[in-house]
């Protein structure tokens, strides 16, 4: 009888000597799936992004990346100030964020008190969750 399973599952033999579980092969054919559908998920935006910027990428070039002269009247467009000061503000608030960010996960996991813990990582999750917009309007508001 034991023989009769062994021949019966010989060639789903892995090399381990193991027959796969069909949970895990379901399982990971799935995560497979997920995670090409992501690729493929990118790879259709730059497409689309590409496709429905031709008319602008055709009548002002690449250097509308790399332009400084923004003058709608003589419809002269440049982005690379407007690229350059976003890649400024958020290296500047990375940079105010990363310490305040780690200093903060330190203490919560390693030296904070158990009574001050859960409050305190709950107000943390909080925070977190409101979106960065409304942090800047309401800093604008006061």
């Amino acid at each position: 009888m034991e023989r009769d399973a062994q021949a019966l599952a010989a060639p789903v033999l892995r090399r381990h000597g193991r027959i796969p579980n069909i949970g895990d092969t379901l399982f990971r054919g799935a995560a497979m799936m997920a995670g090409l559908s992501v690729l493929l998920v990118v790879g259709l935006m730059l497409y689309e992004l590409v496709d429905k910027s031709r008319l602008s990428l055709d009548k002002f070039g690449i250097g509308f990346l790399t332009g400084t002269t923004w003058d709608p009247v003589d419809e002269v467009f440049g982005a690379a100030p407007a690229i350059y000061g976003t890649l400024v503000s958020a290296g500047i608030a990375l940079l105010v964020a990363l310490p305040i960010s780690i200093g903060a996960a330190i203490f919560l996991a390693e030296m904070a008190p158990s009574w001050l813990r859960n409050p305190l990582s709950f107000v943390v999750e909080m925070l977190a969750a409101i979106p960065s917009v409304v942090y800047g309007l309401w800093a604008l508001m006061f």
